[in-house]
C-alpha cells in the first residue's frame, strides 16, 4: 500500500467491491461569483462506490501519531469506518462535516476526535444534534463563550475548530484536553489575502491542519490552525481548487 511518514493513500481495492473502472471519476462544477465565493454542484462517480472492505483493508497498519482526515463526499457507512480505524489505532481521527446538507448521526461524531465545521456546516450540526436554530450567517457573531457552549454540547469529548471564512475560525476544546494550548477556547483571525477564488479554501485548511498535526505533533494545536489559516488564504489568492494549493515553501 503506498504511504507517506503518517499519511496514507485509499489507492488499493479489497476485493469485496465493484470494479472502480466500472464508475466515472467524480466531477465537480464551480461556479464563482465577484466577490471568489463560490457554488458547486458534485457528480460523486467512484467516491460514491467507495466502500468500508475498501477503507479497511487500505487503513491497515494505522498507529498512534497517524492522522486521518475524512468529509462526507463517500458512502457514510465508510467514512464511519475510517474513523472507527483511526480511534482503534489511537490515530487522530479529523471529520470535515462537508458538505453542509449530509446529515450525521451521532455515533459519526463520537468516533471523530476533531470535528471542522463552516458557519453553514456547525450551524447544521447544533440544530440536529443540540436541538438550537441558529442562522449560519450569524455563527461568527456569537459570543465566545456562547459559542463555546455549543462546541461542547456537539462534540463533548473532542475539539471543534470553526471556519469563519474572512473572520478567521474559532476553536474549543474540552477542559481536560487543551492539545498544547493555554485556553480552552480562542479565535485566531483570518490571515490577509487577495482573494480571487475561495474554491478549496476549507480544503486546503483541512489538508494543511491535518499534515501540521502529523509534522509536529508536540507544537501547540493553535500554531497547527495558524498554519492552516495561512495555507488556506494563499488557496484563495489563485484561481481553481488543486491547481491553487500553495507549496511548502510559500
Amino acid at each position: 500500500m503506498p504511504r507517506t511518514r503518517r499519511g496514507f493513500l485509499l489507492c488499493e481495492r479489497s476485493g469485496n467491491e465493484p470494479d472502480p473502472d466500472s464508475f466515472p471519476t467524480g466531477t465537480a462544477g464551480i461556479y464563482v461569483d465577484a466577490q471568489g465565493r463560490n457554488c458547486i454542484v458534485i457528480g460523486p462517480g467512484a467516491n460514491g462506490a467507495l466502500a468500508p472492505a475498501f477503507v479497511t483493508a487500505a487503513l491497515d497498519g494505522l498507529a498512534a501519531g497517524d492522522v486521518v482526515l475524512v468529509q462526507l463526499e463517500s458512502p457514510l457507512d465508510a467514512v464511519a469506518g475510517a474513523l472507527e480505524a483511526a480511534r482503534a489505532a489511537g490515530a487522530t481521527a479529523i471529520l470535515n462535516p462537508a458538505p453542509a446538507n449530509i446529515a450525521i448521526d451521532e455515533p459519526m461524531l463520537v468516533r471523530a476526535d476533531l470535528l471542522t465545521p463552516n458557519e453553514t456546516e456547525f450551524s447544521a450540526l447544533v440544530a440536529r444534534h443540540v436541538g438550537e436554530r441558529i442562522d449560519a450567517d450569524a455563527v461568527s457573531g456569537l459570543d465566545q463563550q456562547r459559542l463555546h457552549a455549543l462546541c461542547r454540547d456537539l462534540l463533548p469529548h473532542g475539539t471543534v475548530v470553526v471556519t469563519l471564512g474572512a473572520s478567521g475560525c474559532f476553536v474549543s476544546h474540552p477542559g481536560e484536553a487543551l492539545r498544547g494550548d493555554s485556553s480552552a477556547c480562542y479565535r485566531v483571525s483570518a490571515e490577509p489575502a487577495q482573494v480571487v477564488d475561495t474554491t478549496g479554501a476549507g480544503d486546503a485548511f483541512n489538508g494543511a491542519l491535518a499534515a501540521a498535526l502529523a509534522r509536529r505533533p508536540d507544537a501547540a494545536f493553535i500554531e497547527h490552525v495558524r498554519f492552516a489559516g495561512r495555507f488556506a488564504a494563499r488557496s484563495t489568492e489563485q484561481a481553481g481548487a488543486a491547481p491553487a494549493m500553495p507549496h511548502l515553501t510559500e
